[in-house]
Formats: structure tokens, C-alpha cells, sequence
């Protein structure tokens, strides 16, 4: 089966269904990558988290942060591209694999740490989460981890130099 996907609708509903597992990611092979660019991501944090007064935060006010990952598999390459995304900016924050949605929402309303997510993914929480806009967030290099079962380990390393050079790192 094969989706294309145009508007920015169908793009929030294609990611919220990969993120909820109820859509293969690899069915999206002739989707529109640059429709993925227009979902902002955010930093989620609890309601009475430090930072959740901020009106918008840098990737440097976080990187103390424990950040949780939302990957379908809990895999030593996942952990890996998310440390060398964040290498990018000289920035060591400590990541937390977390295979489903719930599970994420949960440990972020109590406190235990941040994830980086579009809007939509915190839907039904959104009484006890924050979203803040990133100052300096290069939201491209960082969401091929959202669609991580696409992608080898290698294959992701390759688009990772490529972003590097693209954006001249």
C-alpha cells in the first residue's frame, strides 16, 4: 500500500497514526518530505516543570534535561542518531527510549523528564503538559528519528553527514 499525502491535515494524521504504530512508516515511500517540515516540534514538558514558564527555551537551556525518545523499538542506533543529531549543536543531553505514546505522556506529566514532539502528540494531556516553541531548533536533522524504522542505522549516519554539510557543521 502506498500514501501520498498533500495537505498538512493528512500530514498530522499520517504521523500521529506512525507514532501510535497503526501505520507502517515504511507504506510512506512516496510521501511529500517537505509537507513533514511544516509540523513544528516543540519541547513538552510537565505543567510544573522548572521551564514550563518560559515562552520559548534554546537547545543549551535543555541539555541537562533527561530527554525521552518516542521510537517503535528501543535499539542502541535510535539512541545513537539522537546523540550525534544533538553532536551537531556540541550539545550531551542523556536520552530514554519509550516505545509508545501513553507510556511518554505519562512519564512527562510526572515530571520525569522532556521530549521534543509536534503538538499533536500530546493530545489528550493537554491539562497537564506544556508545549515550548525552540528557539534554535534544527527540527529537520532531528525528526528522521521519528520515522526510525524507515531507515537503516548506516542509512541514517549517510543523511546525518549530509545535513552537516548542508548546513555547513
Amino acid at each position: 500500500m502506498h500514501i501520498a499525502f498533500t495537505t498538512e491535515d493528512t500530514t498530522t494524521t499520517a504521523f500521529f497514526l506512525i507514532h501510535s504504530n497503526t501505520l507502517e512508516a515504511s507504506s510512506l515511500t512516496h510521501y511529500h518530505f517537505l509537507e513533514i517540515d511544516k509540523i513544528p516540534y516543540y519541547l513538552v514538558v510537565s505543567r510544573n516543570h522548572p521551564l514550563a514558564k518560559r515562552n520559548s527555551v534554546k537547545l543549551k537551556d535543555i541539555e541537562q534535561e533527561h530527554h525521552f525518545i518516542l521510537c517503535q523499538k528501543s535499539t542502541f542506533s535510535t539512541l545513537e542518531f539522537a546523540k550525534q543529531t544533538w553532536d551537531i549543536e556540541n550539545l550531551h543531553p542523556t536520552f530514554e527510549s519509550v516505545d509508545n505514546r501513553l507510556t511518554l505522556l505519562m512519564k512527562l506529566s510526572q515530571n520525569a523528564g522532556v521530549s521534543l514532539l509536534p503538538a499533536y502528540m500530546i493530545k489528550g494531556y493537554e491539562d497537564k503538559l506544556t508545549l515550548i516553541p525552540l528557539e534554535d531548533f534544527h527540527s529537520t536533522v532531528y525528526r528522521i528519528m521519528g520515522i526510525n524504522d524507515l531507515h537503516s542505522f548506516r542509512g541514517r549516519l549517510i543523511f546525518l553527514e549530509e545535513m552537516r554539510k548542508l548546513l555547513h557543521i
